[in-house]
């Protein structure tokens, strides 16, 4: 496989972990030469773009950086990166978390062996000391359109993370909103609009780090009226 998925990293103020994330996609099976990685640096202030400038360096044909003067959030980084996307599959990570090495193997081989549009793997939730996995059944579930969509507006058995899918190219019909908040549960639901099947693999493959500071933690009224 030759670069066929590419995946999007927004990244800011992360130099304490984007080195765990990109070691954890160097180490897919599926190989580098399988990814276009597109990191996005949205006007850090810390040692991020000197972490990216070594990774590009290591991997120049499949490491690309876009660099913001200004703090744009994540939904801007997002765009950016979906309109630089060449995969025919896009995936998403975010900087501070990381992946199991057999991930996006998982994630293009349930797509291939079902047919579906959008895959789904499990994850797990990981504090200091410890991870709790989240839909480790491992059982593999093929939904249609509406049986998707459903589940998703209740954000239950799927819920509204861009970073435990792989999307193939055409279902991403709409960009993300500029400037707020939870712009993947105002953008995945016009994605599943898109798709015929989505295929849920219940295996947990993603580490979704939990940290004080982050943007999901971050103490703000503004976050409730953006939701």
């Amino acid at each position: 496989m030759d670069a066929r998925i590419t995946i999007i990293i927004p990244c800011y103020n992360v130099d304490k972990y984007i080195d765990r994330c990109m070691q954890s996609i160097e180490e897919q099976t599926l190989g580098m030469q399988a990814f276009q990685v597109i990191m996005v640096d949205d006007g850090s202030t810390d040692h991020t773009m000197d972490k990216l400038i070594a990774w590009q360096a290591k991997y120049p044909f499949q490491v690309q950086i876009v660099h913001n003067s200004k703090n744009k959030r994540q939904g801007t980084c997002r765009n950016i990166g979906m309109q630089r996307a060449k995969g025919e599959y896009i995936g998403f990570v975010d900087a501070d978390d990381w992946l199991e090495p057999d991930m996006y193997e998982t994630l293009y081989n349930t797509l291939v062996s079902t047919g579906a549009d959008i895959s789904i793997c499990g994850y797990y939730m990981s504090y200091v000391n410890k991870e709790i996995p989240y839909c480790s059944d491992k059982d593999l579930t093929v939904f249609d359109k509406e049986q998707a969509l459903h589940l998703i507006l209740r954000d239950k058995k799927i819920k509204s993370f861009l970073w435990d899918k792989l999307f193939r190219r055409h279902v991403i019909t709409a960009d993300m909103p500029k400037s707020y908040r939870y712009e993947d549960y105002s953008t995945l639901i016009k994605w599943f609009a898109s798709a015929d099947k989505v295929a849920l693999c219940n295996r947990p493959e993603y580490h979704y780090r939990q940290r004080m500071g982050s943007t999901d933690h971050e103490v703000n009224p503004v976050r409730m009226w953006h939701f």
